[in-house]
């Protein structure tokens, strides 16, 4: 006796069977597709977590210092009195302060680091002295 296949009311001819196993292979697809999506957002969740309280914690520390401004810390003021421009307050006027205590981001970086080597740290504590010389 000959089986017949019966088809669902489709022009490609699907059997039921076919059907069957596309619904099933369907689900399984939205449970792994469920299941990777809940992993990848629990795991944005706890990183976006972490990061704000640790800019809370960063921020927490900031409020309690004392001394929370370079330009009001005795420290920094005496170093640029005595080191970095000698005689005064300059912050980023001197090559020795520019070079020492202040910080290029973003696409410069590997520019300044260039002109860091380029340059030396003596060089720069003879370019700062002269530099003092025609500011005073």
């Amino acid at each position: 006796m000959a089986r017949i296949e019966r088809t669902i009311g489709d022009p490609k001819n699907i059997t039921r069977r076919e059907a069957v196993m596309g619904a099933g292979a369907l689900i399984f697809s939205a449970f792994c597709a469920t299941a990777i999506g809940g992993f990848a957002i629990g795991t944005y969740e706890k990183v976006m977590s972490y990061i704000s309280k640790r800019i809370e914690v960063l921020y927490a520390n900031d409020r309690n210092r004392a001394k929370r401004r370079s330009h009001e810390n005795a420290e920094c003021i005496e170093l640029y009195h005595t080191y970095l421009s000698p005689g005064t307050m300059m912050p980023a006027k001197t090559e020795l302060s520019h070079r020492l205590c202040h910080t290029t981001y973003g696409k410069n970086v590997k520019k300044q680091i260039e002109h860091l080597q380029s340059v030396s740290v003596e060089h720069a504590v003879e370019e700062t002295e002269a530099q003092m010389k025609t500011l005073l």
